[in-house]
């Protein structure tokens, strides 16, 4: 028996020549039934010998990258504020992106040149295998780009995949090609949230579903843009007219669905290659289990969101290197149903809290859970004395000595209590704040979000809102408020990938002279047109990112929590992003940029569940 190669060879070599040394081992083979049996065996062997090994070498560089993305990811989310702002662990952490980004495009590149040595071995032997790796190739790099690929880089490659087309299955059956335009059929499950029986017996006659594409835009030119519309309706009828008989093919759905006694909802659905190939080759449904929720459980004006996976993070790879220090790597987690309200708590919400807390005599809390606002701190002097004068005959001593103790610190609150009566008889009413504007001058309305308070203000809220309704409110975690801002998509805005200022109730929305009085809009109204407005999520909540950033119950260091959004009063920046993970102190507000705060329902259902590979458990 020969030496091998490995034995005898010193320094580095191309992997393909020990290829090589296996195929000549194959052909001198003792045994005649072991070797090649004939003679385009042997020469289909020879030509696909470096083919085959680089196939390995990109397998295996693929693998790391796998590895590499758990790792960073596990890093990134044991960073701490403090640490994250550390120039050496940023530095470190950008290190691990490029290198992450480096490998991904090696591994395109990789897969380019393999293709064009298979199609330069093609020219001499228009071999199967060359063949079926060419195709197993495109299919790879078409599933890895999705649709953030170019569209005319998606179609080469499924021209790719159509000139080398075979059989999925040694017996024939369906090609490999059909995985391009193939469907996978729905099966809708559903179930009764609060004891998970199956209710598609009783509802499969009495149920309606209504299917929605949703449609990439297009410019005059017909050039893809990075945004999404509702399109046309795929599917309308009874569950049981659609359910196990509808094929949808890849791509973004909205399930409409409604059942007498539960409540209405809408649910994003994203068809990926994946489940094509599953539904292709398998057989398998496309299985969406729908947790329903009787109406009668769900509060006023609240929008309900099924359970079920969710991306979080950015897109490093896409996106580029975060410029936030409170971003991460995107990853998919599992979130339990709940409900959420369509629009923040507003002014004219607010209102009746504080009128509450005065009536009961609480007029500390009221005081102390009414908007502020920071100002440059006001130096001793006339005006001061005399504002201090003003207080102390409109709402007594106390408020008068708070009111100078606060002024000169920076701090104003601008909603005011009016003393009437004297001694045993004095009691406080609330002016209407909408009567007077704020301390910039701009006015208070009351269909604006509520703004400028703590955190501990918008929680007492929800208790006092909980007590009055008979249903248990709370604030949303930040992986919740992410969900609904991406519509659980691994979008980057309610609208899609791209941003666009206008779109939003931002800063950069308005024109001209306003850019300089901008203050709160009423929720769900945009600055200069209606109809550019598209700061609304599948599920139905509007100013998901803009007008006032939105406390969270997700916490950051201590004493910290994390804000969702951007607000009307601040230029642009990463914290438009329902991925981004901006803090706020707990019992403070700056200014009337933070404050905003929406009720969510739970039922009771286990806690979020991350799905990424050896992954740290999500706070």
């Amino acid at each position: 028996d020969p030496p091998s190669f490995r034995d005898i060879l010193t320094g580095t070599h191309p992997d393909y020549l020990y290829e090589l040394e296996s195929i000549a081992r194959k052909a001198m083979d003792p045994d005649p039934a072991r070797r090649f049996q004939n003679a385009a065996e042997l020469r289909e062997a020879v030509l696909m010998a470096r083919a085959r090994s680089d196939r390995e070498a990109l397998d295996h560089l693929r693998e790391r990258m796998r590895e590499a993305e758990a790792l960073t990811k596990a890093s990134w989310m044991r960073f701490n504020v403090a640490s994250r702002i550390d120039p050496a662990h940023w530095t470190r952490m950008h290190q691990m992106i490029w290198s992450l980004r480096q490998d991904r495009e090696s591994w395109h590149q990789g897969v380019e040149d393999l293709v064009t040595r298979l199609s330069e071995v093609m020219k001499y032997d228009r071999s199967s295998a060359a063949r079926r790796m060419i195709a197993e190739l495109s299919w790879e790099r078409l599933v890895d780009g999705g649709d953030r690929m170019p569209r005319s880089v998606r179609r080469a490659l499924a021209r790719r995949i159509q000139a080398n087309d075979f059989p999925l299955k040694p017996d024939g059956g369906p090609m490999f090609s059909s995985l391009l335009t193939g469907t996978t059929p729905l099966a809708l499950r559903l179930s009764r949230l609060s004891d998970g029986e199956l209710l598609n017996p009783e509802l499969e006659g009495r149920a309606r579903l209504r299917v929605l594409r949703i449609r990439r835009e297009t410019d005059a030119r017909g050039v893809e843009l990075g945004t999404f519309r509702e399109g046309e309706t795929v599917a309308e009828g009874t569950l049981a007219d659609w359910n196990q008989r509808l094929g949808l093919g890849a791509g973004y759905y909205v399930l409409e669905l409604s059942a007498p006694g539960y409540a209405p909802m809408r649910v994003p659905l994203r068809v990926s290659y994946q489940d094509i190939q599953r539904g292709v080759v398998e057989g398998r449904f496309l299985d969406v289990p729908i947790e329903m929720v009787p109406e009668s459980e769900l509060g006023p004006d609240m929008a309900l969101v099924q359970g079920g996976r969710s991306f979080t993070g950015f897109d490093f790879y896409e996106d580029g290197m975060p410029s936030n220090v409170y971003s991460f790597p995107m990853h998919e987690i599992e979130l339990p149903t709940f409900a959420i309200s369509r629009k923040p708590v507003t002014v004219g919400e607010y209102i009746p809290f504080i009128e509450h807390l005065v009536a009961e005599g609480r007029i500390e809390e009221a005081r102390s859970f009414m908007p502020r606002k920071n100002v440059p701190p006001q130096r001793i002097s006339r005006d001061l004395f005399r504002d201090t004068w003003r207080v102390y005959r409109e709402e007594g001593l106390r408020a008068a000595f708070e009111h100078f103790i606060n002024r000169q610190r920076g701090n104003h609150y601008y909603w005011r209590l009016r003393p009437e009566g004297f001694g045993p008889w004095k009691r406080y009413r609330l002016m209407d704040p909408t009567e007077h504007l704020d301390p910039n001058g701009d006015p208070i309305l009351k269909e604006q979000p509520i703004s400028a308070i703590s955190r501990l203000a918008a929680e007492v809220f929800l208790r006092w809102e909980s007590e009055r309704q008979g249903r248990e409110y709370s604030l949303p975690t930040a992986e919740e408020k992410e969900k609904v801002d991406r519509n659980a998509f691994p979008w980057n805005f309610p609208w899609g990938y791209d941003f666009a200022p206008f779109y939003l109730i931002s800063r950069l929305a308005f024109s001209g002279e306003l850019k300089n009085s901008t203050y709160p809009q009423p929720v769900g109204k945009h600055v200069m047109d209606q109809r550019l407005y598209r700061d609304f999520s599948i599920y139905g909540t509007v100013d998901n990112l803009g007008n006032v950033r939105e406390y969270t119950a997700s916490h950051g260091e201590p004493g910290y929590v994390v804000l969702s959004g951007g607000s009307v009063r601040v230029p642009y920046g990463p914290f438009y992003y329902p991925a981004s993970r901006n803090y706020a102190h707990r019992e403070t507000a700056v200014d009337d940029s933070v404050g905003a705060f929406r009720r969510v329902q739970r039922f009771g259902r286990p806690q979020p569940r991350d799905l990424s590979p050896e992954a740290p458990p999500v706070r």
